[in-house]
């Protein structure tokens, strides 16, 4: 597994300073927080960041850097075809994915998917 190199990424990602959108989960066991942010040029992802709450799982860190570095450069309509295992996959590096990898891939996918909700939103507000 690649936990260690993924969740090291994690000063590689921090929120944009000038986010055009932003999207959160909370882990409702745990209480552990996300929050995803987005900022977009000519509809595609330009720069992406995330932050989490103090003490959150390594799984979670390694995650949300496994998303950003799948969402660099995507187009941002392609968000809604993301799926859990294409932000675990790279992470897993071939083993199994363990529960919480998988349960902390759909919280940032959620994530993600809230702050490209609130992208579409300024988009209709045009």
């Amino acid at each position: 597994m690649e936990l260690e190199r993924y969740a090291a990424l994690r000063e590689k990602y921090p929120l944009p300073a000038q986010m055009e959108s932003e999207g959160h989960a909370v882990d409702k066991k745990t209480g552990h927080v996300l929050a995803v942010g987005i900022k977009t040029h000519r509809r595609l992802y330009w720069e992406a960041g995330y932050t989490c709450d103090v003490g959150a799982p390594m799984e979670l860190h390694a995650c949300a850097c496994a998303l950003m570095e799948l969402i660099q450069g995507m187009a941002v309509i392609k968000t809604i075809l993301l799926t859990p295992e294409m932000v675990y996959r790279p992470v897993c590096k071939g083993d199994k994915p363990t529960k919480e990898l998988i349960y902390f891939s759909q919280m940032a996918l959620c994530a993600l998917n809230q702050a490209f909700q609130g992208y579409l939103g300024e988009l209709a507000e045009g």
